[in-house]
């Protein structure tokens, strides 16, 4: 996965710089797309009761915490899914 991500980053990089963002949505992370927890999933739980003009979105390369996520009920993709490098950009 690491020689595509290497040779993604570039198309990706001049995506990110055309498509054009919304200011209403917030995607979140920790630990490389790894876990769950720390200082960002306070920060996106806060976001998601506190604040329901802001769409959280959270992003993971880890399957474990999108199931954990999902169940949840909370706006969850993965890293490298079409719908989380879509959520990325924008």
């Amino acid at each position: 996965m690491k020689v595509i991500e290497y040779l993604a980053l570039p198309l990706l990089l001049i995506l990110s710089l055309i498509v054009p963002k919304k200011k209403n949505k917030w995607v979140f992370g920790s630990w490389f797309g790894l876990k769950y927890s720390d200082n960002p999933k306070y920060f996106y739980e806060y976001v998601l009761a506190e604040e329901p003009r802001i769409r959280a979105i959270w992003i993971t390369k880890n399957h474990d915490v999108y199931e954990v996520l999902l169940e949840k009920g909370v706006e969850v993709y993965m890293a490298y899914s079409m719908y989380g490098l879509y959520h990325q950009l924008t």
